[in-house]
Formats: C-alpha cells, structure tokens, sequence
C-alpha cells in the first residue's frame, strides 16, 4: 500500500484497521464513553471536581507517557476551572480555519493559566483533553511532535511553525479526504484510531499492526535515562553538525576502517588537527552512537541508518538526552524558567557538572541544542524552546539532579578489623538464602579464590539460570556478614558490553572534548581504588556474562597486573587528570569473578585468560532440594500446586538432560511463578495444565536446537511421547514439529 495516496489510505482502512476493531473494542469503548460524558454534562458538572480530574489524568484516550505532572491542585482552582467550564461548552465555528484558530485560542489560554501555576508545563495533558472536548478536531496522538512525523511519513505539506492543533486537523483532514467525510462521533473515534495506525506503521514500523494485542497509545512509553555517572561528559561543536553526522554514516554505509574514515574527514575539513579529526570521529561513534566497529570495520549503527535514511535531526534527540550529560538540564530549565540568558544557563549547566569550569562544553551544548532545532537564540542572547524542544522536554520526568562523582571509598561504611568468615558460615549463609548449591560446590569456589595470596580470579561457566551470579553476590554477603536490606560496600557487579575493545570500559578514559582536559571515571576504577584504601577488606567484582567481549583486549592489563603485581597503566599522562594517577597498584584484595555463558553469541578464551584462572562448571540441577529452597523464596505461593507443576518439570528435565539441553533453576522458578499467577488472575481464561503447556512452550522449548545425531533424535522422541502423556497438546505439537525438520534437514530449533 502506498499511504503517500488517498487511495493506499483508504485500502489500510478497509483492509486492516477495520478488521482489528474488534481487538482495540476495549481502548474504543472507554475512548467513547469519555468523550459523550463531557459532551453530555452541565456547565456545573464540567466544574465539579471529579471531572475536572478525569478531564487532567483519565487514560481512557491515551497515556501521558512521561508527563507526571499532577494536576490536582489546578482541577480546584476556580479560575482554571471557570475557563474550562466556559470553552466546553461554548460553541465553535463551523468554519474549518476559524474552528482552529478557537481551538488554538482556547490552547494558548489554557496554557498560560497553567503556567501560572505550575513550573513545568503538562503539554501532553492538555492536547489530550482538549482531543477529549474537541473530538472531531483532534486526534489521541497526544505528542505534537508524532503528528508532524505521521504527516511527512504521508506525504503531507505542512506549514511553518504549525501548532499542535493545527497538526492535529491536518492528520484529519487527510484521513477524511481518503476515506470519506466524518459522519458522527462514533467515525470520529475511529479516524482518531486509525491516525495512531497510521503512526504506528509510518514512524514505527517494526510494530506492523497486526500484533495480537495491537499497541494503543494507553501505554504509557518512557524513555531509558543512563545513570548521570554513565553518560558522555560533553560534545564538542562541529562545522555542519547534522548534515556532516550524514556525511560521515553514508561514507561508512559499505564499510570503512577508521584509517580510511579519518582520511576522508580530513578531506572534507582541510586544515584540521590530526588530534580533532580522532575526537570528531570518536564522538560520532560513541557520543552519538551512529557507527559501529568490528574486526576494525566501521559501519552504520541502527541509528545510523535512521538518521541516513530520514535525515531527520530528532533521530539524534534521544540518544543524547539519555546519553549525553546536560542536555535533559537545558530542556527542563527552559521548559520551567521560559527564555533564558545563555549566561544563566551556562551556569546552570556548570551547577550540574562542576568539572565544566568554563563556557567551553555548555556553549557546545547549546550549539548542538539549536542544530538539533530544540531551541532558538536571539541577538539579545535569550534562549527559548522550539515547538519540537518542548515536546522532548515532557519526557524528562524530573529535574536532573548534579552529577557527583563517585565517592572514592572514605565515604564507605566504617567496619571494625576484618575477621573472615569459616567455609561453614559461608555455606550456611548461601543456605538460609533459599538457593541451591552443593557445599562441594560452595567449597571449591572458596578455596579457588584463596589459592593464592595475591591472585583470586575464578570463572564459573556452565548451564545459563543456575546462578552463577547469585553466587558471586551471596558468597560477598556472607563474606562481610551483609544483613537483609543492607547495602554490600565491597561487591560490584559490572555487566559486561559486547562492543569493549580495550580497558576503558572498566578503568574510564581521557576525555579531550573540553578546553581542559578530564577524566571520565567509572564504578570499576572507584572500586579499585576502594580495594587499596582498604587492605585489609577483600573486595568482590563480578564480570557478568565477562565472554560477551573478547576477555584477552579489555581485561588485559588487569590479567597482567594479576600475574605480575605490577601496578596497572590507567592512562599515558605524565601527571594525574582529575586525581587519577596514570598508574595504579595491584589490589591484592580483589576477588575476581567472572561468569560465563558459551554460546554463539560469545567467544572463547584464550590460554592466556584460562591460564590465570580457575574454571568451575555449572552444569548439574539439584532438584532434590529445589521445592525447600522455593518455598524459603517465595512463602506467599500457593507449595501445593507447585509441588504438582514441578513433578512435570522434574520428568521433561530427566529426559533433556542427557544430551546436555536441560535448563536451570530460573527457568524452574519462572514456569512455578507463572502458573501460580496464572491459577490467581487468570483461571477463568485457562485451566493449571493450559497454563503449564503454555509455561513449557515459553521457557524450556525455546532453548532446544541440535544436529541429528541417535540421542538427539531419541530424546525428541521422548520428550513429545511424554508431552502428549502429560496431556500438554501445543508443547507437545510444538516438539513433534521440531523433531520432523530434525529428521527433514538434519537440524533443528525452535524459530522458523
């Protein structure tokens, strides 16, 4: 279907919304019977107070995603109030342009009045009650910013500096022009529907529509903040901003090595230093994440190919303000302080970094802020959102707080001189935790980590769910002796990332992006520095799934400092940057853990790493003891019926263990919790075995895959006799048809 047509428009309409109102009847109903409510109530019904709340919070017309602004304290003000009851019930022109221009008129008011009482402005809130009031004139995509997508993904002209509203009766308009006028307020609801369709499939087309349970725009959506600690500290300003960001991704579409990129900046930047062209280059990868690296090859990020396939600037919007320090600061000041100096916001922005002690990196902001068309200056130096700023900035939930850095272990609990533990305690602290671990088990990882005096690493690799990780934190608690509720000083979890290719991952890196040059820490080199200041306190990190990377480029200097004690290269300056010493020494008192999983998602290790550490497997399931420990977890769920559901999981896990496709004990945990769940909220829908077919198809099948070899042949055989046996008909339909391609093609999985 071509949606650029009114004729591609209407075939969507008929062809596929249609169709699915049956599955968005829920969303339609209360949509409905809201909207009739306001049109049908008295002057003194609109000013009573409960449905001057549901006018501000009633979801049943959308979410608000972000916008949690309350509006208690303005659905009591009488003028507020007064102002609405007025314009509900006054009527409109039925003129099309001077229709608009009363409903922007009623807008601008409304937003000035909550201006007046509220620091920040709920601009969400408001679209979506006056598409409440106003029905046939607005639709329930409720972000300005959406519509305006929806339209250029149609085709549509739209004019300079168009209002919400405006955008809103443009989307109509089109709508109506393909399908047909707009009958009555039922049609009205369904044109609305049918424009968030539209947005789903033009500007989210990874949603198709055609989803079980099609996404409305009743769920709330959010955006994903990185910690302020985890963010890029600053990006420098650049000559063309967006359009070089395009240059740069559509050179790398067919692959570059950053030689070769590097070449071709300096090409299109003659005269630039070798050392800004490397800054420019790394912050396209990393900063604004467009470019990806692999065996030295550059390519486009999905991001990447976004912004080279739209050319659209807000592609770049949300990465950095999830990403980049200080750009939520200039959206939310200027969405609760109005136009500002550029000098107070400089300040602002120096208030929230104070490592930023001169103009450099806020000015650089700004000028990224305005290349992104989030705000616009003028000649006397204000700075002021654009329509486009404000809708980002409804997506901050709160005001950033500062960024302070990392304490550098003074700050940590005070103990008395460190006593360790007896392997006994240890153990029978894991135990009274409710996890499954042999004691041998617990044993062999104690004494791995102490073989030597200086050296403690040990990775436990095996079967993924079988806690490997809990053991990590819960042998650290029971080495300080950690109360319930307490906070562990001397544990770090560290979740490895799979595009690490050296150290700074873990240690930080020199940041050159602002006139005078930073640091930028991490939790893992705090951590070290911790471990040192406390000698006599053995720490514990664990390197999560530590293979996702290549373990022999980041954990280099960490496996030859182990080996040789000698002190570890934090960076190549001759004087500290920000406190940080170019090297640091050897903590004896680190405990290193790694976990592995080995898959086709990870890589192997080399002599090197296997070398300097001890592997332990966890391959074994103790399912003697498992219902004791899932009762000590979980008291609240119903043991009995449990008990039930795990005699059929003990029987599948019998059968799949021989060829090495059993499962752990989260697997276990999750199919108990969802049946349990299942029996409390949703009996009237499926029967305890309907639940437990559906559990078996989601969280055992999937993990089965093999080549055709006589066990894996005969334990599919089993495993579907016994499924059939235990009356679970779509795990069981699902096994046999795995086991056909197995004998079909010679292999098999679960997805097609």
């Amino acid at each position: 279907m071509d949606l650029k047509t009114t004729e591609g428009i209407k075939q969507l309409y008929e062809e596929v919304f249609l169709p699915k109102k049956e599955r968005l009847a829920d969303w339609k109903s209360g949509y409905l019977k809201l909207v009739k409510e306001i049109a049908n109530a008295s002057p003194e019904q609109i000013a009573d107070e409960t449905m001057q709340l549901k006018l501000w919070e009633d979801k049943s017309i959308s979410g608000s995603g972000m916008c949690s602004i309350p509006m208690s304290d303005f659905a009591t003000n009488k003028d507020s109030v007064g102002f609405i009851r007025d314009f509900t019930s006054k009527s409109l022109p039925t003129d099309r342009e001077l229709r608009i221009q009363a409903i922007e008129a009623i807008r601008e008011e409304l937003v000035k009045k909550v201006r007046e009482k509220k620091s920040r402005l709920p601009k969400l809130k408001i679209l979506r009650l006056l598409a409440a009031v106003f029905p046939f004139d607005m639709t329930c995509i409720v972000s300005a910013w959406k519509v305006k997508k929806t339209l250029k993904a149609l085709g549509v002209s739209i004019p300079q500096k168009s209002s919400p509203v405006r955008l809103n009766r443009l989307l109509l308009d089109r709508v109506i022009e393909s399908i047909g006028p707009c009958k009555d307020l039922d049609q009205a609801i369904d044109y609305s529907m049918f424009a968030w369709e539209l947005y789903v499939l033009l500007v989210e087309p990874e949603d198709d529509g055609g989803e079980e349970n099609p996404k409305t725009p009743d769920e709330d959506e959010y955006l994903v903040f990185l910690p302020q600690q985890s963010r890029r500290k600053g990006l420098v300003a650049i000559s063309g901003y967006v359009e070089t960001a395009i240059k740069i991704v559509d050179f790398a579409k067919n692959g570059v090595t950053p030689e070769e990129l590097a070449d071709f900046y300096r090409e299109e930047s003659p005269g630039m230093k070798s050392s800004s062209v490397n800054t420019q280059l790394s912050q396209f990868r990393h900063s604004l994440g467009l470019l990806k690296r692999e065996n030295n090859v550059l390519t486009p990020s999905p991001l990447g190919e976004e912004l080279l396939d739209s050319h659209d600037p807000n592609c770049l919007v949300e990465r950095l303000l999830t990403h980049v320090v200080g750009f939520d600061v200039i959206l939310y000041e200027l969405q609760t302080q109005g136009s500002t100096k550029k000098s107070d916001l400089y300040a602002s922005l120096k208030r929230h970094y104070p490592k930023w002690t001169t103009d450099f990196a806020p000015s650089s902001l700004l000028a990224w802020s305005v290349a992104l068309e989030l705000v616009t200056t003028d000649k006397k130096q204000n700075v002021t959102l654009t329509e486009s700023g404000e809708s980002w900035a409804e997506w901050i939930p709160e005001k950033p707080q500062p960024l302070i850095e990392l304490p550098s272990g003074e700050g940590g609990k005070e103990r008395e001189p460190f006593e360790p533990p007896k392997l006994a305690a240890i153990i029978n602290h894991i135990e009274s935790k409710g996890f499954v671990f042999e004691p041998s088990m617990v044993a062999k990882f104690h004494t791995a980590l102490h073989m030597h005096e200086g050296k403690h690493f040990v990775l436990l690799s095996g079967l993924s769910g079988t806690g490997k990780t809990k053991l990590a934190e819960l042998y650290a608690e029971a080495y300080h002796g950690i109360n319930e509720g307490e906070i562990n000083d001397y544990f770090l979890l560290v979740p490895v990332q799979p595009d690490w290719m050296d150290a700074t991952g873990l240690i930080g890196y020199v940041n050159p992006l602002q006139q005078e040059t930073t640091y930028e820490t991490t939790s893992f080199l705090q951590f070290l520095h911790q471990a040192l200041e406390r000698p006599d306190h053995p720490h514990f990190v664990c390197l999560d799934e530590m293979n996702l990377a290549r373990v022999e480029y980041y954990f280099a200097p960490f496996l030859s400092a182990m080996e040789t004690e000698s002190p570890i290269v934090i960076h190549q300056q001759d004087e500290p940057i920000d406190s940080v010493e170019p090297k640091l020494d050897w903590p004896r008192n680190l405990f290193i853990v790694g976990t592995v999983n080995m898959d086709e998602t990870t890589h192997a290790f080399s002599d090197k790493v296997l070398d300097r550490a001890f592997t332990l497997e966890f391959w074994d399931v103790n399912l003697e003891t498992y219902l004791d420990s899932f009762a000590k977890r979980y008291p609240d769920v119903d043991q009995e019926s449990c008990a039930g559901v795990f005699s059929v999981v003990e029987k599948l896990h019998a059968i799949l263990k021989p060829v090495q496709l059993h499962f752990g004990y989260r697997v276990i945990d999750e199919i108990l919790l969802f049946v349990a769940k299942a029996n409390t909220e949703a009996s009237s829908i499926f029967a305890e075995k309907e639940a437990l077919d559906c559990a078996v198809q989601m969280k055992i099948l999937p993990k089965l895959r093999g080549e055709d070899t006589p066990a894996i042949r005969a334990c599919f055989e089993q495993l579907t006799s016994k499924l059939e046996e235990l009356e679970l008909s779509g795990s069981a339909a699902k096994c046999k048809e795995m086991n056909e391609v197995l004998i079909a093609v010679g292999a098999t999985q679960y997805w097609r």
